[in-house]
């Protein structure tokens, strides 16, 4: 079996975008043995959905403890990956997030995933290179933390965490991402601590890396002009049978424009003193 696994949580229009994500999952799931997972405090919220997914509830206890003592959000990404890996620790695992949504066959996205494979949703830059603001801070942060002891190397490319796949053979790393997270975020307190996690602890492990932009859409650099176009999509599909809806989703996928940039360049002062 293959798995896909959403969390929605706290915020409707977050329910909203992942209603719609796990509906682009079912209309291009074709013949693939798919299940899907959606960890959710609002199952109520995926009853368009029927029994075609697995509902997982999460109580305010249990998004606490995702959180952590720091309170950080993303977080929450690799303590229920890690969970769910230990559910079904044979199966592949793809974690998309909410702000996402399938506009090829979901098959394309797991046959990139195999043992020493792994996918994230896209490379973005090299980390001790780039010329970004946000990475000079990030870089300063880093230099002084350590992981295990250790100094962190800063070698390696930063991947975007919109979506990550891992084969069962690498479920071990999937540790190693919540342990970075647990000991690297509460010196650093950056946000982007999270996706560097996966992408340095993949890197290191000797893990090769594969894109799956092709295959999913991942609306942060648009967030308010995608979620407008998902609410519409939903709406059209009010009352419509289920079968219905995806087939119009699987032939009418939202195309709206994307930006490339990663963030603004960083300025003389940001250059050399990383502010």
């Amino acid at each position: 079996m293959h798995r896909l696994l959403y969390v929605a949580y706290g915020r409707h229009d977050v329910r909203t975008q992942a209603l719609y994500a796990a509906m682009s999952a079912l209309a291009h799931a074709g013949d693939l043995p798919l299940a899907i997972h959606v960890v959710t405090d609002a199952p109520e919220a995926f009853a368009p959905l029927g029994r075609r997914v697995e509902l997982v509830p999460a109580s305010a206890s249990d998004v606490a403890r995702w959180l952590g003592p720091e309170r950080f959000s993303l977080r929450v990404k690799p303590a229920v990956f890690r969970e769910v890996a230990r559910r079904y620790p044979s199966d592949p695992l793809l974690l998309a997030d909410a702000d996402t949504f399938f506009v090829a066959p979901v098959a394309r996205a797991f046959e990139r995933i195999r043992p020493g494979a792994a996918v994230l949703w896209e490379r973005e830059y090299a980390v001790a290179t780039s010329e970004m603001a946000v990475m000079y801070r990030f870089r300063r942060k880093l230099r002084r933390a350590r992981f295990r002891g250790a100094p962190i190397d800063l070698g390696v490319d930063m991947w975007n965490s919109g979506a990550v796949g891992l084969d069962p053979a690498q479920f071990a790393l999937a540790e190693d991402w919540l342990a970075f997270v647990d000991q690297v975020y509460p010196p650093t307190r950056r946000w982007i601590l999270e996706q560097f996690a996966i992408s340095w602890v993949l890197q290191r492990g000797g893990v090769a890396l594969s894109a799956c932009e092709d295959v999913l859409v991942h609306y942060w650099f648009d967030k308010p002009g995608h979620s407008a176009a998902v609410t519409a999509a939903l709406e059209r599909a009010r009352g419509a049978p289920l079968d219905e809806a995806l087939a119009a989703i699987r032939a009418g996928p939202i195309e709206l424009p994307r930006a490339r940039s990663y963030g603004k360049k960083a300025n003389f002062f940001q250059r050399v003193f990383g502010w």
